[in-house]
């Protein structure tokens, strides 16, 4: 009874914040704490700085519940995880210094070596829920100025998601995503995302996928691949997409918000094929598409310079069109 009384969590989480402040050698404060043995807690106000003392971390309320520990099998299983108002802030150095997040992950891996035998930790939690969260990006060393996406200068809001089954076995991570929204700063919004999701240290990627966008519906499948986490760094050349689209309907609008050269065409369309490559040197060997009323086209293409206007070249070459004078109106 001690332990649910206000001071005593209060005290609780003090002393957790202190520790974890002393261990990391940077700010951590947690406004309030509710533990509701035998296995529910809820952390209030969770604030953690890099350190260069910018904020890291910052949650207005952050609940968990406990469900059972395997000893044998290394394994963790949680009911439920709920964040609320939640802001996360990474950033890259420049001249390949690191992250601010890096002083974390260094204390987490820098215990002693495991035995390679043994099974690995893993954790299993059957609700993850997120409202009103956001995340930023910011390579300090980037000096791309676009009006559409930078992926190394992101600024996300209203981010909304229902995940279940979610499962992180070392450094994997499965799980059914249910739903998904968010507004990134350029305008470009994911009204609603789900997928059976695989991620780890070489790939993401997406089953079952169904996306909505600003004015696109897309379905089937998702891959990006890379060779490390680092190859974020040069997002447009290392990290290499596999799109397979089943009568997706696609809107230059949205593809513009990562592609300024179309920023002036204004064409949606339904499109089913494969689509793969780095966004610096995207190609589709087969895709159908079919616009406005009464256009199709069969072609295969390659697009390269993204996302630099001046530098970019588009290679098509068709192998069956039908359109009428109508439809073109809107691209010339």
């Amino acid at each position: 009874a001690l332990l649910r009384t206000k001071p005593v969590q209060t005290w609780t989480g003090q002393r957790i914040a202190s520790f974890l402040a002393a261990e990391l050698n940077t700010s951590i404060s947690i406004g309030g704490i509710d533990i509701d043995l035998p296995g529910t807690l809820v952390l209030e106000k969770i604030y953690v700085a890099d350190l260069q003392q910018d904020t890291l971390l910052y949650a207005r309320r952050l609940g968990v519940s406990y469900r059972s520990f395997q000893k044998k099998q290394n394994h963790l299983e949680l009911g439920v995880i709920s964040l609320t108002g939640g802001k996360f802030f990474l950033k890259s150095y420049k001249n390949n210094k690191g992250k601010n997040l890096d002083f974390s992950l260094n204390y987490f891996n820098s215990g002693t070596k495991t035995d390679s035998s043994a099974v690995p930790f893993s954790v299993t939690v059957n609700s993850v829920t997120g409202q009103s969260s956001a995340f930023t990006y910011k390579d300090e060393g980037d000096t791309l100025r676009t009006t559409g996406v930078n992926f190394s200068d992101i600024d996300t809001r209203n981010i909304d998601y229902e995940i279940s089954n979610l499962k992180l076995i070392g450094g994997d991570i499965k799980a059914t995503i249910k739903s998904f929204s968010l507004t990134e700063k350029s305008g470009f919004k994911i009204k609603d995302f789900s997928a059976l999701v695989t991620v780890n240290d070489h790939e993401i990627e997406a089953k079952q996928l169904h996306l909505i966008t600003n004015e696109s519906d897309v379905r089937r499948y998702f891959s990006m691949k890379y060779k490390s986490w680092d190859d974020y760094v040069d997002f447009f050349n290392k990290v290499r997409f596999y799109v397979n689209l089943e009568n997706a309907w696609v809107s230059s609008t949205d593809i513009s918000y990562f592609a300024s050269v179309l920023d002036k065409v204004k064409v949606s369309a339904h499109a089913t094929g494969i689509i793969s490559g780095p966004l610096a040197k995207l190609e589709s060997k087969k895709l159908r598409v079919d616009a406005q009323k009464s256009t199709y086209i069969s072609t295969s293409f390659q697009l390269k310079g993204l996302p630099d206007p001046d530098n970019f070249l588009m290679n098509v070459q068709v192998k069956d069109l039908h359109t009428n004078q109508e439809d073109l109106k809107p691209i010339l």
